[in-house]
């Protein structure tokens, strides 16, 4: 099973524990995934609503220098879980 699957079976079976855990897995090996897999997991995560989980995968990503449409995805998840006043600092 792909990491995207594996996120995906954790929102859909409703286990938060899960999706935790699997979300830190991505964001500390976020420099084995290629970009093409986070901006899979990204795009998942938003349309699922898991704006925390979203954060911190465009977090991660960003600070191992995938720039470009990881930061779309921090703001977006900041906007959506009402922190505006960062969301504006980061554009």
């Amino acid at each position: 099973m792909t990491t995207l699957e594996s996120i995906a079976a954790a929102i859909e079976s409703n286990d938060p524990d899960l999706l935790d855990e699997l979300v830190g897995g991505v964001c500390v090996s976020v420099a084995d995934h290629p970009l093409a897999e986070l901006d899979a997991v990204c795009k998942y995560l938003q349309s699922a609503r898991q704006f925390d989980a979203l954060g911190r995968v465009a977090d991660a990503a960003i600070q191992q220098g995938h720039d470009g449409r990881m930061w779309g995805y921090l703001v977006q998840s900041l906007l959506d879980r009402g922190i505006s006043t960062a969301a504006q600092a980061s554009i």
